[in-house]
């Protein structure tokens, strides 16, 4: 039972009381949306980063089956430089390999 003259029961009365309280739930509802914001953001690097490794792959086996069809091989070297290289360093080798027909540096 709620007693009228407790101290507590006295402040919840208080205007201001109210105020801060519905300040601190506000608060924590922020917090809440920001954490879930970065949670968001994390997760959407996380998909961007998956495409990129996704694309990449898909343009090393492009890669591979161009220089197969243009009778290239493809060295340790070259296997190397592959698996070292980005989505956008694979696509201008790609592109030298189908306009040139050769690899960059060879001729």
């Amino acid at each position: 039972m709620i007693d009228p003259n407790h101290p507590l029961y006295l402040l919840s009365l208080e205007p201001s009381a109210e105020q801060i309280a519905e300040m601190r739930q506000e608060a924590e509802l922020l917090r809440r949306l920001d954490r879930a914001e970065q949670r968001a953001e994390g997760m959407a690097e996380a998909r961007a980063e998956a495409v990129r490794r996704e694309w990449a792959d898909a343009l090393r086996g492009s890669i591979a089956l161009a220089s197969a069809r243009l009778g290239l091989t493809i060295d340790d070297a070259r296997r190397a430089q592959l698996e070292a290289s980005d989505h956008q360093q694979l696509q201008a080798l790609l592109d030298v390999l189908l306009d040139k027909r050769v690899w960059p540096n060879d001729g």
